[in-house]
């Protein structure tokens, strides 16, 4: 359905006829209604209204709608353009952009471009969430952020859907903010540096810049160039040199070394750290390190102050803490110097901006304040001490000492910062958690402590002091406790204690130990490990020798005799079987044998005159048709013992012997 709108106009006593004009008043199918109201719009003007309606759009109804509205003494016309869509569309215009650079403090617009019927729905993401409007970043037709950041860059998704048939698209934007260079170190305020004649030092510029810087530059030019104290009197800036040069020429100054730039992830960054070596500190001068990116560019002018005069000491050491006693002590040989003198620096020398370079302190001597110190002679030097009985927080800051030139009374001065630490009392970071443990599992627990002086860390159990042994370890300052092997006993409340002069602080912590307590000591492990090697060692043993004997029992001599058996191996009835020796060599049947009288009794055996008939075998005349031989048996009623004793002596040479001599006879 196609509405339009004609509103006329005019005084009270004139009346008012309207004309449409509109593509389709040819085809006369075509249903247009057209209704004509009057409405009051005042006391000195009428209102009229004409509406025209068309049901059911079609293509033919796209063009000029014109509509005249008459008077008859004047005639006003308006027309308006109608398109008719086949069907609700939407798409994003080719010209919309995808990747928006900027730099950081800029405005940045970006304008939603589409094609689309109906006016379809806006909404804008970054990185995957909504975005919410505020006072920095709105996001309807366009998306506007007032003054973009660093943490502005991302991917922004505008996404249009069609309210009629829901169709949903889809365009990103990415948003890349550009950093000018900055560098680090400006962002201290520190004092001019002085640094000892002949030494090697290292300046370095931390530059941090989005994109990366095209090059870092170094440049030098005479410190005394740089100083106007008419400038200093009025409060703006002395530092006036224009007379750069680049360190590449270094004729007059000190002979210098750029190093290559490395690169760093600092604070989660990509930083580029550029380093300028001083080879040998000869001259007084001022360096200025310069980083160029495709935005911007950043410098940093740092003062250079070189001296052959005194040396400063802190005692006792470089971070006293509220409350010690502090000596500053500045030497100089005094063959070459005089009139030592210690100074404070006021806030007056500070620069007052972040990076600004500051007015060198030799030459401002308005800034200092004198303090009071005492000097003694150690062989060729002078030292001149000052002291704090009792630092405080007050007496932090930069301290000068002076030492004059004896022969061109040129200052010369060393800067030295002291930081004085607050007391704080002893405090445990967190709380220790009750455990619950298995024996010989380990147990490990850290007390982190804080505290100024740093406090003393002592653990108790059961509120008894806890001393190493085998199985506690304890480890950095007594801060981190490993209970290896857990036993029962180990079971039990334990404390970690952090005292210093200032107070003591305590956390407490229940291990509970679980399982039946077994023998996990050492010694034990050591004991039955040594009884499990040994008895391997004595079983190898026996086997080796029980191997041996057998291979000797083999290895007879041609015509001897040895029965080698242990009778505990195999019952007596099968000894005989397993004899080591040749049965057909030695043995004959028993019918062969005829028995006669005793010859000799012994504890368990007997020995009797026997006749071998016609029997083949070692020892036996052949030739004779009746051997005589001498019998060694046991006596009847022979108990196992005695069979087992007959068995022993039968390996007996003298046994053997007797068998001969009775053989001869």
């Amino acid at each position: 359905r196609l509405v339009l709108n004609c509103t006329a106009r005019t005084e009270l006593n004139v009346g008012i006829d309207f004309n449409w004009e509109y593509p389709s008043s040819k085809h006369r199918h075509k249903k247009v209604v057209i209704r004509d109201l009057k409405t009051q719009s005042g006391s000195e003007m009428k209102k009229f209204l004409s509406t025209l309606t068309i049901d059911g759009v079609t293509r033919s109804d796209q063009g000029q709608y014109i509509c005249e509205a008459s008077s008859g003494m004047m005639t006003v016309k308006s027309n308006t353009s109608v398109r008719v869509h086949e069907k609700p569309f939407i798409a994003f215009d080719s010209s919309m952009e995808s990747l928006v650079e900027a730099t950081v403090g800029d405005r940045v617009k970006v304008p939603v471009k589409y094609l689309a019927y109906p006016t379809p729905e806006i909404k804008w993401y970054k990185n995957g969430k909504p975005i919410e409007s505020n006072h920095t970043i709105k996001g309807e037709k366009e998306l506007v952020i007032t003054e973009v950041s660093e943490k502005d860059t991302g991917n922004y998704t505008v996404i249009l859907t069609n309210p009629m048939s829901k169709e949903r698209q889809s365009h990103m934007v990415s948003l890349v903010v550009n950093v000018p260079p900055q560098i680090g170190e400006k962002s201290l305020i520190s004092l001019v540096d002085s640094y000892q004649y002949g030494t090697t030092q290292m300046l370095t510029c931390t530059v941090y810049s989005v994109p990366p810087p095209h090059h870092i530059r170094w440049y030098w030019q005479l410190e005394e160039c740089a100083y106007k104290p008419s400038h200093a009197a009025l409060m703006t800036n002395p530092q006036t040199c224009t007379g750069w040069r680049d360190v590449d020429d270094f004729q007059g100054g000190n002979k210098i070394e750029v190093n290559k730039n490395q690169f760093a992830i600092i604070e989660g960054k990509n930083k580029t750290v550029s380093t300028l070596v001083i080879q040998a500190a000869n001259v007084s001068a001022l360096y200025k390190c310069e980083a160029i990116n495709k935005v911007g560019r950043g410098e940093r002018v740092i003062s250079f102050h070189v001296t052959r005069g005194p040396k400063v000491t802190l005692q006792p050491h470089a971070q006293p803490t509220e409350q010690e006693r502090v000596s500053l002590q500045c030497s100089a040989d005094r063959t070459m110097f005089e009139d030592l003198t210690w100074y404070k620096i006021s806030s007056q020398a500070l620069p007052s901006h972040a990076g600004e370079l500051p007015t060198p302190v030799c030459k401002n001597l308005d800034a200092l304040w004198k303090m009071n110190a005492y000097k003694f002679t150690n062989g060729t030097s002078d030292i001149l001490i000052m002291e704090l009985q009792n630092a405080s927080l007050q007496d932090q800051g930069d301290y000068v000492c002076f030492a004059q030139d004896r022969k061109t009374k040129k200052r010369h001065c060393v800067v030295r910062q002291l930081t004085v630490l607050e007391r704080v009392a002893p405090m445990i970071t967190g709380n220790l958690e009750n455990q619950t443990t298995s024996i010989g599992e380990t147990i490990e627990v850290s007390c982190t402590t804080s505290g100024n002086p740093p406090p003393q860390v002592t653990w108790f159990k059961d509120n008894e002091t806890l001393v190493e042994d085998s199985g506690i370890v304890l480890k950095d300052g007594n801060r981190n406790l490993t209970i290896r092997r857990v036993r029962k006993e180990d079971e039990g409340l334990y404390t970690c204690q952090a005292c210093s002069v200032l107070g003591c602080a305590k956390v407490e912590a229940f291990f509970i130990v679980e399982g039946a307590q077994e023998k996990t000591n050492l010694e034990v492990i050591i004991l039955v490990g040594t009884a499990v090697i040994a008895m391997f060692f004595w079983l190898l043993l026996v086997i080796v020798l029980r191997t041996v004997k057998r291979a000797n029992g083999g290895e007879l001599k041609t015509g001897y005799l040895s029965i080698v058996m242990d009778p505990d191996e195999l019952p007596l009835d099968e000894h005989c079987e397993r004899l080591p020796y040749d049965a057909s060599k030695w043995e004959f049947p028993r019918d062969r044998l005829k028995l006669g009288k005793p010859l000799g009794r012994g504890a368990f055996g007997q020995v009797i005159f026997g006749q071998v008939i016609e029997a083949d075998a070692f020892g036996i005349d052949k030739t004779a048709t009746c051997k005589t031989v001498a019998v060694k048996m046991l006596k009847e009623g022979a108990t196992h013992s005695e069979h087992r004793a007959l068995m022993s002596d039968s390996r007996s040479s003298f046994i053997l012997a007797i068998i001969s001599m009775w053989s001869i006879f």
